[in-house]
């Protein structure tokens, strides 16, 4: 296991907007942890800003406001790189609400650092060399109103030694209310056969959509990464008009198509849609 040095600090951030929807405010303290000395690692998270002073007192009705921020961390031996940008949500009605969202958008996106970075330390690395692995995200509001706010990420890696760069999205929902996360199984009918749907239903628009380049229905019919088991569907991402269902690099047929996402209309699903549950009224 690697020891490292953590270092939490600040950078600056950009504002993002989302028309309508969109700017925000979170800070944290720095923190500085001794854990070791083989390697340097450095960690950073920005404190977001706004063009008006920030403020938890909106009207029940409005969305919040969103706000860019960027989490980098950098190591060594061997040597890596982190960068992921996330969003910031300002301006709640819940301050409680608000604050726990903000706190699972960033652990969500340390735990994916982490993640990487273990596996930079477990892949061997040639006497001697000089690559350095890395990993960018950025992030992409598909849906953000008084009720939800809908993110999907995608975090491009790039390990050294590895035989080629890899792409994975992921997806997280929220309940701006109370803040809960959603899971897959909050937005169907309970003892629904909602998996065998998504399956179906995203065989279909796949089928469509590499129709060009020579992928068979019948590939598709058969790809484990699309059969109905949750793992195979957990990185979704509500959106105005349909489910959106993210398929990392490697997951579908091959790596050479890349990431791949499929939107199911939401018509496609009514039969099984929760009538208490986020896509009652998307």
């Amino acid at each position: 296991m690697r020891k490292s040095l953590l270092v939490l600090g600040f950078v600056s951030l950009a504002l993002a907007g989302c028309g309508s929807k969109a700017a925000a405010n979170s800070t944290s303290k720095p923190t500085t942890t001794n854990v070791g000395a083989t390697s340097t690692t450095s960690t950073s998270t920005t404190a977001p800003t706004t063009t008006t002073a920030p403020t938890t007192t909106t009207q029940p009705g409005v969305a919040p406001s969103v706000a860019t921020a960027n989490y980098t961390r950098s190591g060594s031996s061997p040597g890596y790189n982190v960068s992921i940008s996330y969003p910031v949500l300002g301006g709640m009605t819940s301050v409680a609400s608000q604050a726990s969202i903000n706190t699972q958008i960033i652990s969500a996106v340390a735990n994916w650092a982490n993640t990487f970075v273990q596996n930079v330390d477990t892949v061997a690395t040639p006497a001697g060399s000089q690559s350095t692995s890395s990993m960018t995200g950025a992030f992409k509001i598909e849906l953000v109103d008084p009720r939800i706010v809908a993110i999907q990420f995608v975090l491009n890696e790039d390990v050294a030694s590895a035989a080629q760069p890899n792409t994975n999205i992921y997806g997280l929902n929220f309940n701006l209310a109370n803040g809960h996360l959603y899971s897959l199984s909050d937005l169907f009918n309970a003892g629904s056969a909602y998996l065998a749907a998504l399956s179906s239903q995203a065989i279909s628009v796949l089928t469509a959509e590499l129709a060009d380049q020579g992928v068979p229905a019948s590939q598709l019919e058969n790809d484990p990464g699309l059969a109905p088991a949750p793992a195979n569907f957990s990185a979704f991402t509500i959106g105005q008009s349909g489910l959106l269902i993210g398929f990392s690099q490697g997951q579908v047929i091959s790596t050479a198509l890349g990431a791949l996402t499929a939107t199911i209309p939401y018509a496609a699903l009514t039969s099984i849609i929760n009538p208490k549950g986020p896509l009652a009224n998307p």
